[in-house]
């Protein structure tokens, strides 16, 4: 009998154990969500705070005095900002939210885990028509990056399906599109840049300069920045508007539509 007792008391001490682990791991769970919602809102409120200053105070263009301000060296303790800006030419399909995610790769590797930024609404007129474009004004800073030609940035669009009686919100993916985080030389490829998207699924395994013999979506293209953080006061000024600075920004090399056009006739891409 008292072995018996003994071996109840030690069941009801392993239940009791389990649940506090069950407990604890639910408490990190909760903490962990709450982490990811403040820094989704501490994001909107950053990219709120460049968009207003870039209106009391908008550069809607680098003076040729300011360009030569910009001609820093890279360094890895410093690192840079990816600036991811606006979409533009969205599908007709996507009228409400978008989400970019994103990831860092050295060739085929992935460096770090995939992101995602917060939601942004698709800009509509005031109709209420939508104007199929997207204006995140997000910014992402890196830091001891070391230069490495191979490294690029995988960008992903997709599409917000929003939550029904029957289940949550859902992601699809629109498109998706790659650009080089260094030159060849390894230095930073830093600038404005408007890059074409492509048919998802993505493809890590491709260079960027493969991208001109995919298939690309018709006009969807995401406006980027790449900055040196000693440039950061100076673009978190810059007139983030689709409408008044598109124009600036420029495509990545072989990217142009009648690149992209000319490329398709020579066949598929090497996997690099």
């Amino acid at each position: 009998m008292i072995q018996l007792k003994y071996e109840i008391q030690r069941l009801q001490q392993e239940s009791q154990k389990d649940d506090l682990e069950r407990q604890v791991q639910n408490m990190k769970k909760e903490h962990q969500r709450r982490e990811w919602i403040l820094q989704q809102q501490q994001q909107l409120l950053e990219a709120k705070y460049r968009k207003h200053m870039a209106k009391e105070n908008p550069i809607n263009k680098l003076s040729a005095a300011e360009e030569e301000a910009l001609e820093a060296e890279y360094l890895p303790d410093l690192g840079f900002a990816i600036y991811v800006d606006y979409i533009i030419n969205l599908p007709t399909r996507v009228q409400q939210q978008v989400q970019v995610v994103y990831g860092f790769y050295e060739g085929t590797n992935p460096k770090t885990a995939t992101k995602s930024l917060p939601l942004t609404d698709v800009e509509t007129d005031r109709a209420g028509a939508s104007l199929h474009r997207a204006v995140p004004a997000l910014r992402r800073q890196l830091k001891k990056v070391p230069p490495n030609s191979l490294y690029k940035l995988v960008v992903e669009v997709q599409s917000v399906v929003p939550a029904t009686l029957e289940r949550g919100p859902r992601t699809q993916p629109i498109g998706w599109t790659m650009l080089r985080l260094f030159t060849q030389d390894s230095q930073l490829n830093k600038g404005l840049w408007r890059v074409p998207m492509f048919t998802p699924p993505i493809r890590p395994d491709l260079l960027p300069e493969d991208l001109a013999r995919l298939h690309s979506i018709a006009g969807l293209e995401v406006f980027l920045r790449i900055a040196l953080t000693q440039e950061l006061d100076l673009h978190d000024k810059f007139s983030v508007n689709p409408d008044t600075t598109r124009m600036q920004y420029k495509y990545p090399e072989g990217l142009q539509q009648r690149d992209l056009d000319r490329a398709l006739s020579y066949g598929k891409p090497q996997r690099g």
